[in-house]
This record gives structure tokens, C-alpha cells and sequence, in this order.
């Protein structure tokens, strides 16, 4: 990334921080200098002061309650550690915490209908997410590199999941996914060497899937519906994983 184009994302990030504070009921303009900020902050009514805290200048807590987010907002903060997101947002940007390699908790409005590409690209210490169940979409790479990530729960809501979504979440152990899936673009969980379990709740319709669905050694088990196993084992690349697809009534938490 050049660094004029990595100047425009601070100052797109500084624009979100801007309208935050004024939602809050603060006054900051685009010519106010960011060190000013954190004293824009401290001066909020109503707790204000809570929304963003600042230790030895870098961001580590974020609370944003604005309508809409931009791409990149938080990109590339290597010291943010919570991200709470409330109020009407419903759009997670593309890249919005990528690479924000310290974050550890991050939690997000009901109301979210849509997760864009990247938006927690390489997150490596995020060991949990929990996606709103209004949720119809994840785009690609949303989840890539999350390397402590240990679960992953697609809630029914969602219809489609892009490509390399959960791609080298080398920790993560278990995930299900919903009855709304139609389809799940290529490298899901490839190569994710430690999945267990992959559970496909009820969904009796294979949903459709791209290649390399999870890795080539992948030694776990897939569970599918008791009436839907022979579905799934001849499905079009889902047949790659037939000795891997199981009755969902075997498994045993």
C-alpha cells in the first residue's frame, strides 16, 4: 500500500471518529488537529469519554454508535483491542479491522444485515466472533487468518459466504453452519489442518460449494442430515468429502 493511499485511510478513519464525537454531542470540524481529539472526547456529556480511549496515543478501545462506517475505518490499528459497534449500523465495511493484529473482542449490532470482504482480515488474536442473526451475507476473506479463532457459528440468516472466508483460521475447531446457506465460495476452510467438526444444521439441500471446501489432509467429520447424507455425498464437490460426511444424530458435543 502506497503511502498516499494509506494517508487517505487515516484520514477516512478520522472522518468516522469525527462524526462520532459530534453525534455524541461534541463540536469537531474537519480542521481540527486529531491530537485534539482525545480532549474532544474527554469533554463529551453523558459519558461520552467512554465512546474511544486513548493510551499514550494509540487507539484502544473503540465504541462507535453512528449510522454508517466507512471501508479501511480502523484498518491497520495494530494496538485497537475492542471494537463495540451499537446504534442503527447495518453495513460491517470491507476492511474495516483488518489487520488489526492486537484486537481481541469485537462486538456488533443486531441489526447488521451485511459483513463485507475483509472486514477482519488477519485479526490473529480474535478468538471469537459472534455473528447477529440478521445477517444474509459474509463476503470473502471476511474471516482469513484469524489464527485463534476456535468456533465459528453461521447464524440461519445467512444465504452466502464468499470466497477464503475462514482460510488459515489455523485454530479453529468447530463450526456450523445455518439451514439458509445456498452457497459457500472456494477455500472455505482451506487449510485449516485442526477442524473437528463441521455441522450442517438441518439444512436438508446441499448448499452449493466451491473447491478446496476445507483442506486436502482435512481428518474430521462433516455432519449432515440423517435423511440427507447420500445428498450430500453425491453433491458436486461436496462427493470430495464422502468419508467425511456423517448423520448429524452421531454426533455427540
Amino acid at each position: 500500500m502506497s503511502i498516499a493511499s494509506k494517508l487517505q485511510d487515516i484520514l477516512a478513519a478520522k472522518a468516522d471518529i469525527k462524526d462520532a464525537i459530534n453525534a455524541k454531542g461534541g463540536s469537531v470540524t474537519d480542521a481540527t488537529p486529531l491530537d485534539e481529539y482525545a480532549q474532544a472526547i474527554e469533554d463529551l456529556p453523558s459519558g461520552g469519554g467512554d465512546m474511544i480511549s486513548l493510551i499514550d496515543g494509540s487507539i484502544i478501545e473503540v465504541n462507535v454508535e453512528v449510522g454508517n462506517i466507512r471501508a479501511y475505518a480502523f484498518s491497520g490499528c495494530t494496538s485497537l483491542i475492542r471494537v463495540v459497534i451499537t446504534g442503527t449500523v447495518t453495513i460491517i465495511p470491507s476492511y474495516m479491522c483488518s489487520g488489526c493484529t492486537s484486537l481481541q473482542e469485537v462486538q456488533l449490532p443486531q441489526g447488521v444485515s451485511a459483513i463485507r470482504d475483509s472486514a477482519f482480515y488477519q485479526c490473529a488474536q480474535l478468538t471469537e466472533i459472534t455473528i447477529p442473526p440478521a445477517v444474509t451475507s459474509i463476503g470473502s476473506n471476511v474471516f482469513y487468518g484469524m489464527g485463534a479463532l476456535q468456533e465459528l457459528v453461521i447464524p440461519d440468516s445467512v444465504t452466502t459466504i464468499g470466497n477464503e472466508c475462514a482460510r488459515n483460521c489455523h485454530s479453529i475447531q468447530k463450526v456450523v453452519l445455518g439451514t439458509g446457506l445456498t452457497r459457500i465460495g472456494n477455500n472455505f476452510l482451506s487449510p485449516c489442518n485442526s477442524t473437528s467438526y463441521i455441522i450442517i444444521s438441518n439444512r436438508t439441500t446441499p448448499p452449493t460449494i466451491g473447491s478446496n471446501f476445507v483442506a486436502t489432509n482435512f481428518a474430521g467429520r462433516i455432519y449432515v442430515p440423517d435423511a440427507s447424507v447420500n445428498d450430500y455425498k453425491t453433491a458436486t464437490n461436496w462427493s470430495t468429502y464422502a468419508a467425511y460426511i456423517y448423520p448429524l444424530s452421531d454426533y455427540t458435543p
